[in-house]
């Protein structure tokens, strides 16, 4: 097995274990080439989830890619296909549940997880902004 697919396979087992203690119903995905993981019911709401594994940057960020680039195919994400990304943070043990609609139009989203050193807030997305749902 691949790093890659230890990675999110990590990853999957988190989100699953995070959404089950929530008190929330997951069926997950099996097919290899479904654009989300796993669907998520929350009390009644079906969602569509695409499940990643990220790191904290050097420079103290999450860069989550909208799209994913394959030896065969590329898939750009979006809500035809997925309502939300739920991004596994080894390093604090947490997911980040973030909606398509706030990355749609881009190429990649940027969770800071630490302030901005001037204390910026204007466009500036946080992961702890993500973590409850």
């Amino acid at each position: 097995m691949s790093a890659t697919n230890r990675k999110g396979d990590i990853a999957e087992a988190a989100f699953l274990f995070e959404a089950i203690s929530r008190g929330y119903n997951v069926c997950s995905s099996y097919k290899q080439d479904s654009a989300y993981d796993c669907v998520l019911d929350r009390k009644g709401s079906l969602e569509r989830v695409q499940i990643k594994y990220r790191e904290i940057t050097e420079k103290g960020n999450l860069v989550i890619t909208i799209t994913q680039d394959t030896k065969t195919n590329r898939r750009d994400y979006s809500s035809e296909n997925i309502d939300y990304f739920a991004v596994y943070v080894p390093e604090l043990k947490q997911i980040a549940y973030i909606p398509i609609k706030l990355c749609e139009g881009k190429t990649r989203i940027t969770l800071r997880v630490a302030e901005t050193k001037n204390k910026q807030v204007k466009g500036i997305n946080y992961l702890k902004d993500f973590t409850s749902w």
